[in-house]
């Protein structure tokens, strides 16, 4: 049976999961007067690995991508696969760009270290994009979409990095 908020791949909840939980995150942050943070994590270069090493390989790669950044999160965080290579993370309780920075650089630490796969050693970098409510947005979709361009500003800014830098 398919689950409709699950991502198949990895088992991470899906996109439409990500968007309801953090506009239901927005209502709740609302009501008790505090914040969160959305993080997109983007996979850098990770339309070139997957046409030189394959599918197979790369499918390991964000299996075992998402094992590292789960690993780096709280266990109230929310890890969500919302593209290809793209993961989206909803931290509630805190809206302090001080926060956010502290989470953007334990994920960012989990791709010191290189991906091994029977002989071969990839190494990964990452991009992040940072939206903290209520200062970046009022509503779910222009959070998301904060995050989103801020994603694009790291990577124009040469990757490996998060935006706003914290």
């Amino acid at each position: 049976m398919v689950l409709p908020y699950q991502d198949l791949l990895t088992g991470l909840p899906n996109k439409a999961f990500f968007e309801a939980r953090v506009a239901e995150a927005i209502r709740w942050a609302r009501r008790c007067g505090s914040g969160l943070v959305v993080l997109y994590v983007d996979l850098d270069r990770f339309k070139e690995l997957d046409r030189i090493l394959g599918r197979a390989v790369c499918n390991r790669l964000l299996r075992d991508a998402a094992a590292r950044m789960a690993s780096a999160l709280g266990p109230c965080d929310l890890l969500a696969r919302i593209g290809d290579d793209e993961f989206g993370v909803l931290i509630e309780g805190t809206g302090e760009l001080g926060c956010a920075a502290q989470v953007t650089r334990r994920l960012l630490a989990q791709y010191s270290n290189p991906y091994v796969f029977d002989c071969l050693s990839v190494r990964v970098t990452a991009s992040i994009g940072i939206g903290l409510f209520p200062g970046d947005a009022e509503d779910a979709v222009s959070l998301m979409s904060r995050a989103d361009r801020a994603l694009h500003k790291a990577k124009i800014d040469g990757r490996g990095r998060s935006y706003p830098p914290g």
